[in-house]
């Protein structure tokens, strides 16, 4: 399986045309491709974590919530996962794993919750 990092134009294409999911406090935007090459990205709300510290330390660790699940991801999707939380709190792998496979299981894109 091919993964491969997203550009800022697959970006915009995704947050303009793409579907979502959202289970608090993770949300799933998505599109549908015709190549088979998994591109996905991490998105964290300068708005919202004013600290440069704070989102990447929220990226590094939705990343690595990511990571087990890239091989049950389907190939021709773009993925884009979106950290909506409020509380630092929630950044921990195994709570955020688990609300990432609640995402892409209600968005359809895998099968069966791991």
């Amino acid at each position: 399986m091919l993964y491969a990092s997203m550009r800022a134009q697959d970006f915009q294409k995704i947050f303009e045309k793409g579907k979502s999911s959202i289970v608090q406090p993770i949300g799933v935007r998505y599109r549908e491709r015709k190549q088979k090459k998994l591109h996905w990205g991490v998105v964290v709300s300068a708005k919202k974590w004013k600290s440069a510290v704070q989102r990447n330390r929220i990226k590094r660790v939705l990343r690595e919530a990511v990571y087990p699940l890239l091989p049950f991801i389907p190939e021709q999707y773009d993925i884009v996962f979106l950290f909506l939380g409020n509380n630092i709190s929630q950044v921990q792998v195994d709570f955020l794993r688990s609300k990432i496979q609640e995402a892409l299981f209600k968005a359809l894109i895998i099968k069966e919750k791991l």
